[in-house]
C-alpha cells in the first residue's frame, strides 16, 4: 500500500488544540499542502525552501481572484466569523458548519495546488445559502459571510477563479516551505534563553513540554519532550526548557 514508501521518524503534539476538530491552534501545512491557516500572531516552524529549518512569526497569505474582485481569505479550515472569507477542504469535514449568516460555492482545482503558486479553479456550484454544504475530497468550498457575501454571489457556476497562497516572513520575503506548523513562545533566540512567563501563566509552573530547536548553523534539528505530572517528573517552567535546549547546542 501508500504507507509501504513512507519513512515516519517521529511524532509529537505542536502547539495547543482545538478539541473539537483537533487541529493546533496555529496555521500548519503538511507536504506543501494547506492544513489550516490561521493569523493569529503565533510563532511558526517551516521546513524552508533550502531544507533548513526556518523559526520566525510568518504569515500565511491567501487570496482569490475572481474576474474584478480580489478576496482576502481569512483562514482555511478554521470556524467562521462574522465578515470572513474562507476556505474549507475534506480534512475540515463532510461539510460546512450550519451557518444562515453565509454564502458558499464549491471549487474544483484544474491544476496542482502548491504554495507560492497561482491555481485555477472552477466553480461546480451556484451560491447558496445557510452552509451545510458538502465538501468534495478533490475540491474545496470558499464561503462568504457578513458583509464578504456579495463578494460570493458574483461568482457564477463555470467560472474560472484562481487562488494565490504564500507564506510571508516579517521582513517581507516569501519563501515556499514544504512544512509549517505553530509553536509559542520563542523561548530561545540567538542563543540566549528568554524569560516569557509574563505572556502566559503556566509557562513558570511545572508542567509536561513538548520543544522544537536548531543549531546556529542549521545542520541540526532538536526535538525534546519533558514528562509532567507522573511519579517519573514534575515537568518543568519554560525556562529550564529553554536552558535544556541551549545545553544540547540549540540556537533558537
Amino acid at each position: 500500500n501508500d504507507c509501504d514508501s513512507v519513512q515516519y521518524f517521529l511524532g509529537v503534539n505542536a502547539d495547543f488544540f482545538n478539541m473539537r476538530r483537533g487541529n493546533s491552534i496555529g496555521s500548519q501545512v503538511s507536504d506543501g499542502k494547506l492544513v489550516y491557516v490561521d493569523n493569529n500572531g503565533r510563532t511558526q516552524w517551516a521546513w524552508g525552501d533550502s531544507r533548513t529549518p526556518i523559526m520566525d512569526e510568518m504569515k500565511i497569505s491567501c487570496t482569490i481572484t475572481a474576474g474584478n474582485n480580489v478576496m482576502n481569505v481569512s483562514g482555511v479550515n478554521v470556524e467562521e466569523n462574522i465578515d470572513d472569507i474562507n476556505i474549507y477542504s475534506s480534512l475540515y469535514g463532510e461539510q460546512t458548519d450550519s451557518n444562515g449568516n453565509v454564502l458558499e460555492v464549491v471549487v474544483c482545482p484544474l491544476e496542482d495546488i502548491a504554495i507560492g503558486k497561482r491555481v485555477k479553479m472552477r466553480v461546480e456550484s451556484a451560491p447558496t445559502t445557510g452552509g451545510r454544504l458538502p465538501i468534495p475530497t478533490d475540491g474545496y468550498v470558499i464561503s462568504g459571510s457578513g458583509s464578504q457575501r456579495f463578494l460570493i454571489n458574483q461568482i457564477k457556476e463555470g467560472d474560472v477563479i484562481e487562488v494565490s497562497t504564500s507564506v510571508v516572513m516579517p521582513n517581507g520575503t516569501q519563501i515556499t516551505p514544504s512544512e509549517v506548523v505553530s509553536g509559542y513562545p520563542v523561548i530561545l533566540r540567538d542563543g540566549v534563553t528568554t524569560d516569557p512567563v509574563d505572556i502566559l501563566k503556566h509557562l513558570n509552573g511545572l508542567h509536561p513540554r513538548t520543544a522544537v530547536g536548531n543549531d546556529a548553523d542549521n545542520t541540526k534539528l532538536v526535538v525534546l519532550i519533558v514528562d509532567g505530572r507522573s511519579e517519573v517528573s514534575d515537568g518543568c517552567t519554560s525556562k529550564v526548557l529553554a536552558d535544556i535546549m541551549r545545553y544540547v547546542g540549540c540556537d533558537d
